[in-house]
C-alpha cells in the first residue's frame, strides 16, 4: 500500500479542520451570548428604583425588566441612574441627555443610560419627561417615566 500523497492529505486536513470550527464557533459564541444576556439582566434586576420612583404599569419594550415613574427632572433621574449603574471590568457606561420636544410649545430633555457589554448585550434604560397640562392648559413637565430593559 502507498502512503496518501500531500497533495490530497492537506486539502483533507484543511477540511476536517474547518468542519470542526463550523460546528463548535457556533456552540461556543452561543454560550457567551447567554452568558452575557444572563449578566445583563442580572444587573438590570439589581438595579434599584430611583429615589421616590413609583411603579408603572402599561410600559412596553423589548425584554422589559422596570417601568417607574418619578417626580423628578429627568436629567437628575438620568444622572442617579448612571450613578447607581456604573461601569464594569466588562462594560461601558453611556449617559446622554438631549433636548426634545415633547409638546408644541414645550421643549424638556430625553435622556438613556446604557450600560454595554460585549456583542451587543447590555442595560439600557430611557428616561422621558413626563408631561400634562396646568391650569391655563399649557403643557409642563411633570417628572420623568424611565422604562429598563435587559439583552
Amino acid at each position: 500500500m502507498r502512503a496518501p500523497r500531500p497533495v490530497f492529505v492537506v486539502p483533507l486536513a484543511v477540511v476536517a479542520a474547518g468542519a470542526v470550527a463550523a460546528v463548535t464557533v457556533p456552540g461556543v459564541l452561543r454560550v457567551v451570548d447567554e452568558h452575557l444576556r444572563a449578566e445583563a439582566v442580572d444587573r438590570a434586576t439589581a438595579l434599584p428604583a430611583p429615589d421616590g420612583a413609583v411603579e408603572l404599569t402599561g410600559c412596553h419594550a423589548d425584554d422589559l425588566i422596570a417601568c417607574w415613574g418619578v417626580d423628578r427632572a429627568v436629567t437628575d433621574v438620568a444622572a442617579d441612574l448612571a450613578a447607581r449603574l456604573g461601569a464594569t471590568d466588562s462594560g461601558t457606561l453611556e449617559h446622554d441627555c438631549s433636548p426634545t420636544l415633547v409638546a408644541p410649545d414645550l421643549e424638556s430633555a430625553t435622556c438613556h443610560v446604557f450600560l454595554r457589554l460585549e456583542r451587543g448585550h447590555g442595560v439600557f434604560a430611557f428616561v422621558d419627561p413626563t408631561v400634562d397640562r396646568d391650569e391655563d392648559s399649557a403643557s409642563v413637565v411633570t417628572g420623568a417615566s424611565v422604562s429598563l430593559s435587559a439583552w
